[in-house]
């Protein structure tokens, strides 16, 4: 009976020690004031818990935190130093992410710019930009990409676009289908060598007005208008069976 009563109490006793071990591991401590204003930069700052967690969101890498708000919190996506604070931050649309970092380039507010989308990839976009009230040199082109989950500019203006802004971005041949090239100091025909390499030859035609150098000969039309509403461009002739997609030759089932 003793000895029955030694294990009883021992068992008590490791499940009273795994307890707490368990509570000091995975239960967020309160801070101090202090503590949850140490935060410097944005790398001070983690994401914690999962979408409807009691306790999820923003918090200072360094330190415990504490249990507040709510049984559901929508996790953000990352996190900022804001303030001396972790402050969580949501997921944006394109749309909006790619006008926050204009505005942020520009000294302007979100609200100032309208954007258009005339390209897109799930990683690549090109569009037009207007900087409110508008007037002459207030509108141009950008090219923008995501990099490890955010979204960058790569170019933005009515200028040349150079080779090595936008390489490191692994942009579509026909999103940008030439860029200057600084090392040779001459223009580089993207487009020119995708269709070669793809064995096709570049040559010209009579396309629509609406099309610009390598039009897409996969679709029907950008070479299809009357003489008075086309003129001449560089295309890339793939040979019987075989069409220009914009990126490569490719036979007419792909």
């Amino acid at each position: 009976m003793f000895k029955t009563l030694i294990v009883i109490i021992a068992i008590v006793i490791i499940a009273i020690v795994g307890y707490w071990i368990y509570q000091s591991t995975s239960t967020p401590q309160e801070i101090t004031e202090a503590e949850v204003k140490n935060c410097e930069i944005d790398s001070d700052c983690v994401v914690f818990g999962q979408d409807g967690d009691c306790n999820c969101g923003c918090f200072n890498k360094d330190y415990q935190w504490k249990k507040e708000g709510d049984c559901f919190c929508a996790v953000p996506r990352s996190c900022k130093c804001v303030n001396g604070k972790c402050e969580g931050v949501f997921e944006e649309s394109k749309e909006a992410a790619i006008k926050n970092l204009l505005a942020d380039k520009y000294d302007k507010d979100a609200s100032e710019i309208t954007i258009e989308i005339n390209q897109e990839t799930e990683n690549h976009v090109r569009g037009t930009v207007v900087f409110q009230p508008g007037g002459p040199g207030s509108s141009g082109g950008f090219l923008a990409a995501k990099k490890d989950g955010e979204w960058e500019l790569a170019y933005d203006g009515n200028g040349v676009i150079f080779c090595s802004v936008i390489e490191p971005y692994n942009f579509p041949v026909d999103m940008v289908i030439e860029c200057y090239d600084e090392e040779t100091g001459k223009p580089k025909d993207r487009a020119g060598e995708a269709c070669v390499n793809s064995e096709g030859e570049i040559t010209t035609s009579l396309c629509c007005k609406s099309s610009s150098d390598y039009p897409n000969l996969c679709l029907i039309g950008p070479c299809g208008c009357s003489p008075d509403n086309s003129h001449q461009v560089r295309i890339c002739d793939c040979g019987p069976d075989k069409c220009f997609n914009g990126k490569e030759c490719v036979s007419f089932e792909e």
